[in-house]
């Protein structure tokens, strides 16, 4: 009789999780919408004398459609900024910038295209500046948000920095809604456990509740917060500068799939 209903249980809960999946699958599909973008910049002046009254200019690559108008701007005192008169590009006249001074961009709210409608942008940054003095160097981040299920989410960042050999494109986050799907699950599978122990049904040596705990706090976090760099880069993530949130930190997609994979095999085999 027991073998009989543990039997059932397997059953019922193979097919609970296999209709949690569909719907999550569906839900997920159906309900991202791109919203805007975020872009923060950082101008340093690498030259050993003062620049001043120089204009440089933000503007969308070719073949990309983004209009200024309605964005926020914020700028460190030394920097001018406004949408050129069209709304196509930003125009940024610095008054003054001393030798290694860095001033900070910040502009919210730029409505998204539709030419931004993967998960991933693959190195494609849609926002790059033109005429450059020389001696200015320019690093910056774009970061997607859209209306998900799980509320409004950043999809992803693409950061672009000078290098010698050039611009180089680091995505810190990717995939931000898969891992948004995977902390639902991790709770059902929380919750489920939960059910199970309290109503005397599972009969297995241990449920791995800690494994389960720790997978959510770093998937919450990465889908949530951020990575580790963006936290440390981007103000308006700042907050979240702090020691206990810290170990859930991660630099990249590549980082937290590298880490949590073994971690979940090795954790699951001592929680069982």
């Amino acid at each position: 009789m027991k073998k009989k209903r543990a039997k059932v249980w397997a059953i019922a809960v193979f097919l609970f999780l296999i209709t949690i999946a569909i719907g999550g699958w569906y839900f997920y599909n159906s309900n991202i919408k791109y919203t805007d973008i975020s872009f923060y910049a950082w101008i340093t002046n690498d030259l050993n004398s003062s620049l001043t009254a120089t204009f440089i200019y933000a503007e969308p690559e070719p073949g990309v459609s983004l209009n200024f108008t309605s964005a926020i701007f914020k700028v460190d005192e030394g920097l001018v900024t406004a949408p050129s008169p069209d709304g196509s590009k930003i125009q940024i006249f610095i008054k003054e910038i001393k030798p290694g001074q860095t001033l900070k961009l910040e502009v919210y709210g730029i409505p998204n295209s539709a030419a931004f409608e993967s998960q991933t942008f693959s190195g494609n940054e849609p926002i790059s500046f033109s005429t450059l003095a020389g001696g200015l160097k320019v690093n910056y981040v774009s970061q997607f948000f859209a209306s998900t299920l799980f509320g409004r989410l950043n999809l992803a960042s693409i950061y672009t920095h000078t290098e010698d050999q050039g611009l180089i494109h680091y995505e810190p986050r990717t995939y931000t809604s898969w891992f948004a799907l995977f902390a639902f699950f991790c709770i059902v599978l929380l919750t489920y456990g939960a059910f199970l122990h309290a109503s005397g049904l599972y009969s297995g040596t241990r449920y791995p509740f800690v494994t389960l705990i720790i997978l959510l706090l770093n998937v919450l976090t990465y889908a949530f917060v951020g990575t580790g760099w963006e936290v440390n880069q981007i103000p308006s993530l700042a907050i979240f500068k702090n020691p206990l949130m810290s170990v859930t930190f991660h630099g990249s997609f590549e980082h937290i799939t590298g880490n949590l994979s073994p971690f979940i095999i090795c954790a699951l085999l001592l929680e069982s």
